[in-house]
């Protein structure tokens, strides 16, 4: 009797911890999205196709947390999604303020000298999707993991990264959400700072990076057989 009351009470102990561990993992967070005023080391940006005279949230978001070389950021990433998409990448950097040059003659990695201070740099890594592929979440998602690793490698911790989910196709947003749901990784969005009457967004002015939190821990299903 004594043995069995035992083992009944671990099993309930065991199933108690789990069903509370589950409650905290599947749990959204409860702060609400609000303006981001830190700048970060390491930045994840998805470019997007904009028409002339506007700025993308990719540029947006990446002039914040550069801040005219007063912010943090030390290395960032643009996933493109085609020839158009790197193109608009390839003007977002020629168009930042400082000296651009190749690093080691590679066309998908620049680097950025602030003119005012010469020790502090920017890298800039492009990573092209091609179409079919930027319309997989998946593939998206794979990448984003694949630049934490990098990341890590840079000595760029991931509690110093945050990704941008605003640009590039729905499936690269969706993308880049999945990669992140882990609550270690940071989240932001470039938020309208207005609204046409149709209700779009206000080109004329800048968006706004807002800080994300949410709070899952994702795990991928087994294949069917």
């Amino acid at each position: 009797i004594i043995l069995v009351v035992m083992t009944s009470l671990i099993i309930l102990t065991i199933a108690l911890s789990n069903l509370s561990r589950w409650m905290m993992i599947g749990r959204p967070s409860e702060v609400q999205p609000k303006p981001l005023k830190a700048t970060f080391p390491g930045l994840i940006v998805i470019a997007s196709i904009v028409q002339q005279g506007v700025k993308s949230a990719a540029q947006v978001a990446i002039e914040h947390h550069w801040n005219e070389g007063k912010g943090n950021l030390q290395h960032c990433w643009i996933i493109c999604g085609g020839s158009k998409s790197l193109e608009h990448s390839l003007s977002i950097v020629k168009q930042m303020q400082g000296q651009v040059e190749l690093v080691k003659s590679n066309p998908m990695e620049f680097k950025l000298t602030d003119p005012h201070d010469s020790q502090r740099q920017l890298r800039i890594s492009l990573r092209n999707l091609e179409p079919a592929k930027a319309d997989d979440p998946n593939e998206t998602f794979k990448l984003v993991n694949q630049i934490y690793e990098e990341a890590a490698r840079e000595a760029i911790e991931a509690s110093n990264l945050i990704a941008d989910y605003t640009g590039g196709t729905k499936s690269m947003t969706a993308g880049v959400v999945l990669a992140c749901a882990n609550p270690e990784r940071h989240l932001e969005f470039m938020k309208p700072d207005g609204y046409t009457e149709e209700g779009r967004a206000d080109l004329s002015k800048d968006a706004i990076a807002t800080d994300v939190k949410i709070n899952f821990q994702l795990k991928a299903a087994k294949p069917p057989r």
